[in-house]
């Protein structure tokens, strides 16, 4: 079941909340929704609310799509560009820094939120899935394109990913990562302050130990560099 968050997310939203595990219709006992949400800061996105009348896509929405996916309690694939660049690259200008900044705080902070900020015993793991143009980026790793504003696309799921391939697709590369393996990696490599930005906004990153711990190694780099 495919949710174009780009065309109407209430409609959305009551179709995961119809379909969901927890709805109570025997047919729908295992759901699995993929979710093509808007791309922040990398596109220009528009969504139809409630009145059938046409808005920006925002950070309220992104949180709104990502609570209805968890509390659904069926699996789901979510869609999502790493950073803001291309993909051949490209140069870190002061806009691409706040567009990164606006990634991490519009999508992945609202995956923390929903899914982080809960004891071990409630906590919901995720797993993210990197496809790679491996044409332009042979000699690189993950954290090389993230580092050279290169495009990388991002499937964000609630189960396990051991590995994936697709024979279809030659020049396709698919790497696996813990998501906790990803918000390090962004920490540390992608051309954005967070550390800055959050201290600004004085955002209590110590709720989450994980989050901390990835923090206070940014620091300790700033510091290096």
């Amino acid at each position: 079941m495919t949710l174009k968050a780009s065309f109407n997310l209430p409609n959305n939203i009551k179709v995961i909340e119809k379909y969901g595990k927890n709805s109570g219709k025997e047919n729908y006992k295992n759901p699995i929704f993929y979710s093509d949400s808007p791309y922040i800061a990398t596109s220009n996105y528009a969504v139809m609310d409630g009145n059938g009348k046409e808005s920006k896509f925002t950070e309220d929405d992104m949180k709104r799509l990502i609570n209805a996916l968890k509390k659904s309690e069926g699996k789901f694939i979510f869609s999502c560009r790493a950073v803001s660049g291309s993909k051949k690259g490209s140069a870190t200008t002061d806009n691409l820094k706040r567009y990164n900044i606006d990634i991490f705080n519009s999508v992945y902070i609202k995956f923390i939120e929903a899914f982080e900020y809960e004891d071990n015993n409630k906590r919901q793991k995720l797993w993210v899935l990197a496809v790679v143009d491996a044409t332009k980026s042979k000699k690189y790793t993950f954290t090389d394109l993230i580092s050279k504003n290169m495009a990388v696309e991002l499937m964000i799921t609630n189960f396990e990913i051991y590995s994936f391939s697709d024979d279809n697709y030659p020049n396709i590369r698919f790497e696996v990562y813990e998501f906790s393996e990803l918000l390090e990696a962004l920490m540390l490599y992608s051309n954005a302050d967070i550390n800055k930005d959050w201290k600004e906004k004085n955002v209590d990153w110590h709720k989450n130990e994980r989050l901390h711990n990835i923090m206070k190694r940014g620091e300790e780099l700033e510091k290096r560099q």
